[in-house]
């Protein structure tokens, strides 16, 4: 998914659970493609309550890595 404007709510539209998602991929750093990544991160993980999913985005969001876990080790090993 890439969380442009308004994904939340195309999320709900649709009869998606985001609880349910496993990554987000933002595909370049335009607002039109990542304006809501925040808003998306805080429903997959239940407001941060839970370690889960993925977050894909391009290396110039992450100067370390092209991809930015927010996954707890723990989940990721088990």
């Amino acid at each position: 998914m890439d969380p442009g404007p308004g994904c939340i709510v195309q999320v709900t539209n649709r009869k998606l659970n985001p609880e349910e998602l496993s990554a987000i991929i933002v595909s370049h750093r335009h607002l039109d493609h990542s304006a809501d990544v925040n808003v998306m991160t805080e429903a997959m993980t239940e407001g941060g309550f839970k370690k889960r999913g993925i977050l894909f985005a391009p290396g110039m969001l992450s100067r370390q890595s092209p991809l930015f876990s927010i996954t707890s080790k723990r989940v990721l090993n088990g």
